[in-house]
């Protein structure tokens, strides 16, 4: 089952239908999400064993998941003697239990959305949470990832004569951004707030999407043309298509980079693991097109899944450094759906009784599993509030005098 990192998650998803070791008859629990339930401990099961199946970090996590059980339903019990007194429940009190259930979850991708049965009239009817994002407000020294600030620097380099060759896109109603520039002189710097370059490429001509992939064919021309290194910036960027690793990465391997191996579940109990793969990003097609310069990928606190992915790749390519902060943690790849390929990942629907967005996969790297952890930069530079209100961004200078200092 060996695979390259460059096919996308969805072709991913369907390779591994055969890890599946039971048939359709088995307990889906996207099955539940649209039925009517009227019991808040029947929730609470169905999401319980809903994890309890599909998620793909209990060899790592430290969570006692059957405790966990054990000392929550008293809390979901309670609230169906309230609703058969006639009362409502409080979206205060039903968010403190749920935040209980995925407390100290590891996986930084969770992301749930469940409905209260019967709520107070006026309240919000629905709990989210992420465990993985109070995880990560919760560090020293954290700071939201803002693409504005990172922004107003790269204006005030080009009103000091620092940039040339800019250009810049926007697509998907203007949610996705990317950025192409030289540097100094001589360092192409790229840069974007997702990874979408796969669907990209693709895109039809003229259409805002496909003046992205002309951002990005421009950050790779000022490299063979210009360029004595390179910058990939990965921060405040939430991630986006695997595949976009072989794009990103390739023209600078003359060989395939092994960056760990992956598994997902192939069946309903905790430990029903498939077998490992390794992770590659593949080598350039032909050799005479490999970019042979140095590589720095800035990264920060909002960089997260295929960002982190980018940043941990870089690190390990012969010419390849990362600057900035510890990454996001959230570092196991997603595909959709959760019957359709394999028993790990997303279960539910949005806006029905409950919605779980998880990891499909488990990553490994040499150095062992980075989920809720992390990339730790090679050469760590905090965010420096005071600097950027004075349109100076420190990590950029960081990583600029990486080139300088060879």
């Amino acid at each position: 089952m060996k695979k390259l990192i460059a096919i996308s998650m969805a072709v991913m998803a369907v390779s591994l239908c055969s890890c599946r070791q039971h048939g359709d008859d088995v307990l889906n629990p996207d099955s539940t999400a649209l039925q009517e339930i009227e019991s808040y401990v029947d929730l609470f099961d169905i999401v319980w064993n809903g994890i309890n199946s599909s998620y793909v970090f209990w060899d790592v996590d430290s969570v006692n998941w059957d405790k966990r059980y054990e000392e929550c339903l008293p809390l979901f019990k309670a609230f169906d003697d309230t609703h058969e007194k006639g009362d409502t429940v409080h979206y205060k009190q039903y968010r403190e239990a749920w935040s209980k259930v995925v407390a100290g979850l590891t996986d930084h991708h969770l992301y749930a959305s469940i409905r209260n049965l019967y709520p107070v009239k006026g309240e919000q009817e629905f709990v989210t949470l992420s465990p993985g994002s109070e995880e990560v407000k919760s560090r020293v020294g954290y700071h939201p990832s803002s693409e504005n600030v990172i922004e107003a620097a790269i204006d005030t380099m080009v009103q000091d004569g620092r940039i040339s060759d800019i250009s810049i896109a926007y697509g998907y109603d203007t949610a996705i951004y990317v950025l192409s520039c030289l540097m100094d002189s001589s360092i192409a710097y790229f840069r974007s707030n997702s990874f979408y370059l796969t669907e990209m490429k693709e895109a039809a001509k003229g259409t805002p999407e496909a003046m992205c992939w002309k951002v990005f064919e421009s950050w790779k021309r000022l490299i063979a043309d210009k360029a004595t290194g390179a910058i990939l910036d990965v921060r405040a960027n939430g991630g986006g298509y695997c595949s976009d690793l072989g794009l990103l990465l390739s023209p600078f391997l003359a060989e395939n980079l092994t960056i760990g191996r992956y598994r997902t579940k192939q069946g309903m109990g905790r430990m029903d693991y498939s077998p490992w793969s390794d992770m590659v990003c593949p080598a350039s097609a032909t050799t005479d097109t490999v970019y042979d310069i140095p590589l720095v990928v800035i990264c920060d606190c909002g960089s997260v899944s295929m960002a982190e992915m980018t940043a941990y790749a870089v690190s390990q390519m012969p010419k390849g450094v990362t600057v900035g902060e510890r990454t996001y943690g959230a570092t196991g790849p997603l595909a959709p759906g959760w019957y359709e390929g394999t028993f790990g990942g997303v279960f539910g629907t949005m806006y029905s009784n409950y919605y779980v967005y998880t990891s499909t996969f488990e990553w490994h790297t040499p150095e062992g599993c980075l989920e809720g952890i992390g990339v730790t930069p090679d050469v760590y530079v905090p965010f420096d509030s005071i600097a950027f209100s004075m349109g100076v961004d420190p990590q950029i200078e960081a990583a600029l005098l990486q080139f300088k200092n060879n």
